[in-house]
């Protein structure tokens, strides 16, 4: 994508001046500004090749056995509201902060250029960014017709995600981690704790440069089992899968929960909608007709029942990952008394702002539970200063899902013409009535407490349990005329 007045804008740090005044915006490129880049700021290549290849082979000649491979690559665009957000960034617009003047005579003279402020952050692409979102995907599956009309079926299938867009801050601390411990009594330090910080930063008159850039990767693998039969009064499709989704842990729309020291080391993991197992099972049967009788067979013939049921494993606990409903949050206090969930927990626990606080592991939090538990407390610890704690828990799930619908329902003629009819239905969803305990973000059960790095009381006593219950009966009658 790219914008007709060539204002969307990049960051070249070898064009960045730290003497340089606010104003000068340096280091900001686009096209409008005269500099040397395209009107999309990525610039992709003109020609991608995206091959795609598959077979089938009858093992037996007789089409009973069959296998069927495949694989291909696939590219595509990004979305254009991930670029779009760069009409918001300086020089275009910009940050005042103008102080009254003593008298409204004044007003008038006022010089808005005068008052710029530092941008605290601004949104902007990678001119050297040359990637495209590619997904490379492949199959394998063995099919055999069995008796009783059933076609069963076992697949390996996997898919690779490479080059996907999201948010860096290329704007964190020159120094290492930890450097900032020296000054944690220093006079300054303690008046403004960020803005101290911000000295230390490789782009000083900038906050944070949240640079967009394709750097994320997702991979799935799954084995899938099916059985189908589709012929006669009883039809049915039975599906499992076994599967791991694994990649990049963060947002995709704005820099949160991205730690720029160590991409892979510290937000590579389980994605939030990995599910281990996954069972459905659909059927549809032609109920027997009881009677011949020229009257009763007309509402006691030709109903139909059907429902689908599913199994399937919870999704896992997080730690980095936000705006997920099963992030595990921290807060109170260290042992050394840093606030462990206030705005400066970094600086004083990792000695940098650009970083999150995490808990301790101590245990497998996966032992010692007790019913109606999922992740035991007392194998998390507050972290200290330069003991920062996890940022990937073991492969640790929430509570499992169950849905069971049903439906009841007969087409009864209308009229003189075949294709005339209407149908009654009757159908229950969630029909057993089976509530899911679920967590939300914010709930007792995903909260760590700490006082002094000791766990409180009612984290011992609530994290890793769910409070709230989802899920109802639903009964609904419906009748759809088919002319």
């Amino acid at each position: 994508m790219y914008e007709n007045h060539g204002w969307l804008a990049g960051f070249d740090p070898s064009k960045y001046d730290r003497n340089a005044p606010v104003s000068d915006y340096t280091g900001i490129v686009a096209q409008y500004r005269g500099d040397n880049v395209t009107r999309s700021i990525f610039r992709t290549p003109a020609l991608r090749v995206a091959p795609r290849i598959g077979f089938a082979y009858d093992l037996t000649g007789a089409g009973n056995t069959v296998i069927r491979g495949g694989g291909g690559v696939f590219r595509y665009r990004d979305a254009g509201v991930l670029q779009e957000v760069n009409h918001a960034n300086p020089p275009l617009q910009r940050s005042v902060d103008i102080l009254a003047p003593n008298l409204l005579s004044d007003i008038d003279r006022l010089d808005p250029r005068e008052f710029l402020t530092k941008p605290n952050e601004a949104q902007l692409l990678d001119p050297f960014d040359k990637h495209v979102p590619t997904t490379y995907s492949w199959s394998l599956t063995l099919s055999k017709r069995i008796p009783s009309k059933t076609v069963i079926e076992a697949s390996y299938v996997g898919t690779t995600s490479r080059n996907q867009m999201n948010t860096q801050d290329i704007n964190y601390n020159a120094v290492p981690e930890g450097a900032l411990f020296p000054y944690l009594d220093d006079p300054g330090f303690l008046e403004d704790p960020q803005g101290f910080a911000q000295s230390f930063r490789p782009f000083p008159t900038y906050g944070t440069l949240a640079l967009r850039r394709h750097i994320f990767t997702q991979h799935y693998h799954a084995l899938q089992l099916t059985a189908q039969r589709w012929t006669g009064r009883i039809n049915y499709s039975v599906a499992y899968t076994f599967s791991k989704a694994l990649g990049t842990l963060g947002l995709t729309q704005q820099f949160g929960g991205l730690d720029s020291f160590d991409l892979r080391g510290r937000l590579y993991g389980v994605l939030p909608y990995d599910r281990t197992h996954s069972l459905r099972i659909a059927f549809n049967v032609m109920l027997p007709n009881p009677t011949r009788n020229r009257i009763l067979r007309h509402p006691l013939n030709g109903w139909q029942v059907s429902g689908i049921t599913s199994f399937e494993s919870g999704s896992p606990f997080q730690i980095v990952s936000e705006n997920f409903a099963g992030t595990i949050l921290m807060n109170g206090t260290s042992i050394d008394g840093d606030d462990l969930g206030g705005e400066n927990a970094a600086l004083f626990i990792a000695g940098t702002p650009d970083t999150t606080v995490e808990p301790a592991l101590t245990c497998d939090p996966r032992e010692g539970l007790d019913k109606n538990q999922w992740a035991n407390p007392n194998c998390f610890a507050a972290p200290s200063r330069g003991q920062n704690g996890t940022y990937q828990l073991p492969y640790l799930k929430r509570p499992a899902r169950q849905n069971h619908d049903l439906s009841l329902f007969k087409n009864f003629q209308w009229g003189s013409k075949e294709h005339q009819k209407l149908q009654f239905r009757f159908s229950m969803y969630n029909f057993v009535n089976h509530p899911l305990w679920v967590f939300e973000q914010g709930d007792p059960g995903l909260v760590l407490n700490f006082d002094q790095g000791a766990l409180q009381q009612d984290s011992i006593e609530n994290f890793g349990r769910p409070i709230k219950k989802r899920g109802k009966r639903i009964m609904q009658f419906g009748f759809k005329f088919f002319f």
